[in-house]
């Protein structure tokens, strides 16, 4: 017996009768203008707004405007959509959250395409002109709209407004033939100005667009500060927007097949499809949804459909793989988790604001003052402004940049940092808005990533870009006292296993800012050492010189410090001589000579080699040689070096007191050194590092 969802499916579908949907601030007014260059497309622009307002009262600076303007009634309204129209193609622009009052009518009798985009810009964009809130963004109807037309057996196509601002061309080819239209390349431009068909709301919402003659990339990518009170709406609108764009078109570049988002890239010429857009081995992949017996400009494109139902369908249990975390928070986890991260900041919006405001500078100041008498190679200055901070991921399966609030900043159970160790990571500091040693420290990474075959696809430079403007969106760009974990992981895996050939896609890259700022007193104090059993390998059984994830060598050595009672742990080589500490570089001092273990046994330092250089261009004696133990107890001075905390007296180590048990005076020598350098080098800028380039 046919089902009802069955004789849903089998109605005839207008596939022409294109209707987009989206949130606020996704380029589809310029979307629509692309369609409307069109020869043969009429375009529609909102024309469910008045019906919207009419029905949820929704307060407007225009609001009379659009309802004298337009049909209130959504049935009228979804009845004219489907009706008679000038030309071959109708394009609807709707913002998703319109689709309050309609039947089912227009979503059984037309063809739909979602536009989604990251939600860090939307709620940038919008909040300059309206106070946002996770109904006004659409994420949830967007998500509402999918599941819908799911359910009826015909999910909608779904595009990246970052990938069409970007990639305009590859993703407009990759939407029309999704839409079995063909592309015209009249599509990427048109008139600046206001357009005939733009809605009477225009004025308050177009004006960028209205400068515009295309998709324009440059004033999207520009990364604001984001209010401490917005952050907590950026969480909750993050579980589905991670939904939806795993259902996403990737961009295609002329003569390919548009693919899944998270399909992985061919093998072969064969172009084999994978949209992964229905469920169950038998489903096959559809772009319009549901069947038309009707000619129209896409008829052309019936051979894309034969070559569609032929590719490859990935089961529910791949596509999860492919898409990432399969465990994301939901929407109402995300609002708990941001009422509980906000701190003293989102109190000062409150009426009691002031008296919280109080506690937390009393709580800070007592925090300060705990790191002032506390001892470490890593001690901070603790901060709450933490609790906030957006963090950068780069997803290496669709090459997206995502700005992401850190409690919902996550990466998937099948990403290989997380399963095997295997990536490489950097610590950087940030003076005055720039990296410090930044093209060093990029250097290292590239260097044992190329070791460990891992092409990051993205330059350097890039890379540095991509930093700063994770910092920038933080509002650091003029700060110190901050401190950027770098990651990078091989990238996701298709199933738990340690082969590079199983990952899929691009490697993994997470940039952390932290405002992180050393506390003075071990700087001042010094620091105390344990040696202990565990010893560095040489270069044949893992490098010592790799930044690797998988720091199990090292933090082994850290708890038999942390059970000796001491800040850090002191590591020897394999044949007993004096190698490193387990998360800083060793140095001593005697009669004068500053002496550094070979570099075999050891990472391999920035701040070692700059300290090293310091030695060699202020007539310091340095040897970088073999010494053991006894000649580290009878030292008149050591210290220890590091990227987060500089350069640290060492005062004792195995119960031993070196020297006078205080900071040596070449050791406060180099303190004042070091300092001057990291001051010359950020003094070029940002760009001062790629000067050469």
């Amino acid at each position: 017996m046919e089902s009802s969802q069955d004789r849903q499916a089998s109605k005839e579908v207008d596939k022409y009768c294109i209707n987009c949907w989206s949130g606020p601030r996704c380029c589809s007014t310029s979307l629509m203008y692309a369609f409307a260059q069109r020869n043969d497309t009429q375009v529609m622009d909102e024309p469910l707004y008045a019906s919207y307002l009419a029905i949820t009262g929704a307060a407007r600076p225009y609001r009379d405007l659009v309802l004298s303007a337009q049909e209130n009634n959504a049935h009228k309204v979804a009845a004219g959509i489907l009706g008679p129209r000038s030309k071959p193609v109708l394009y609807a622009k709707h913002i998703a959250k319109h689709k309050v009052g309609l039947n089912q009518s227009l979503w059984q009798g037309a063809q739909h395409v979602l536009l989604v985009r990251e939600p860090y810009g939307v709620v940038q964009s919008f909040s300059k002109v309206i106070q946002p809130s996770l109904l006004e963004l659409g994420y949830g109807s967007l998500l509402e709209i999918y599941s819908e037309l799911r359910v009826l057996g015909r999910p909608p196509i779904v595009i990246m407004s970052d990938e069409l601002v970007r990639h305009p061309e590859a993703t407009l080819r990759a939407l029309c033939a999704a839409l079995e239209l063909s592309f015209q390349p009249s599509m990427l431009h048109w008139a600046p100005g206001p357009k005939p068909y733009d809605g009477v709301w225009a004025p308050w919402w177009y004006a960028n667009t209205h400068k515009s003659t295309g998709f324009d990339f440059g004033y999207r990518d520009v990364k604001e500060p984001l209010p401490d009170r917005l952050k907590p709406l950026l969480g909750e609108c993050w579980p589905a927007y991670e939904m939806l764009r795993q259902h996403a078109l990737r961009p295609m570049p002329a003569d390919s097949i548009p693919r899944h988002i998270n399909a992985p890239r061919a093998q072969s010429s064969s172009h084999s499809l994978r949209l992964g857009r229905e469920e169950g081995p038998s489903a096959s992949p559809r772009y319009g949804g549901g069947s038309s017996s009707s000619k129209g400009p896409g008829s052309s494109f019936s051979s894309l459909n034969a070559a569609a139902a032929a590719g490859e369908q990935p089961s529910s249990q791949t596509a999860a793989a492919a898409g990432g975390s399969s465990s994301r928070p939901s929407i109402e986890d995300a609002a708990a988790a941001a009422a509980s991260a906000g701190g003293s900041r989102a109190a000062s919006d409150t009426a009691d604001g002031s008296a919280a405001a109080a506690d937390a500078a009393a709580a800070a100041a007592a925090n300060a003052a705990a790191a002032a008498n506390a001892s470490g190679t890593h001690v901070v200055i603790p901060d709450s402004r933490n609790d906030n901070v957006l963090v950068g991921i780069r997803d290496g399966t669709t090459d997206a940049f995502d700005v992401v609030w850190r409690p919902q900043a996550r990466v998937s159970v099948l990403d290989s940092g997380f399963m095997l160790g295997d990536g490489v990571w950097e610590g950087i500091r940030l003076v005055r808005g720039v990296l410090a040693f930044a093209r060093p420290h990029l250097a290292r990474l590239y260097e044992a990533a190329k070791a460990l075959d891992m092409d990051l696809g993205v330059t350097p430079k890039a890379l540095a870009s991509m930093i700063y403007s994770i910092i920038d969106a933080n509002g650091m760009g003029t700060s110190s006292g901050v401190h950027i974990r770098l990651m990078v992981s091989r990238g996701l895996k298709s199933t738990p296993y340690q082969n590079p050939k199983v990952t899929l896609g691009k490697p993994t890259i997470v940039i952390l800012p932290e405002w992180k700022q050393a506390a003075p007193g071990p700087k001042e104090r010094g620091i105390r050492l344990f040696t202990v059993h565990v010893r560095r390998g040489p270069p044949d059984v893992q490098d010592p010189g790799w930044n690797s994830l998988s720091k199990l060598n090292c933090i082994s050595a850290c708890i038999q410090a942390n059970k000796a009672g001491v800040d850090e742990a002191l590591m020897l080589d394999p044949q007993g001589f004096v190698a490193t500490c387990n998360s800083v570089n060793f140095f001593i001092v005697r009669e004068g000579e500053v002496w550094a273990p070979r570099g075999g046994y050891l990472m391999r330092g920035i701040t070692r080699a700059n300290v090293m250089a310091l030695c060699r261009e202020h007539g310091l004696t340095l040897r970088e040689c073999d010494f053991y133990l006894t000649q580290v107890y009878g030292a008149d001075e050591a210290f220890a070096t590091g990227t987060f905390a500089g350069i640290l007296p060492v005062v004792e180590v195995d119960g031993r007191t070196i020297g006078s048990g205080k900071r040596g005076p070449l050791t406060q020598q180099l303190q004042q050194l070091y300092t001057a350098l990291v001051e010359a080098d950020v003094a070029g800028g940002r760009e001062g590092a790629w000067e050469d380039q």
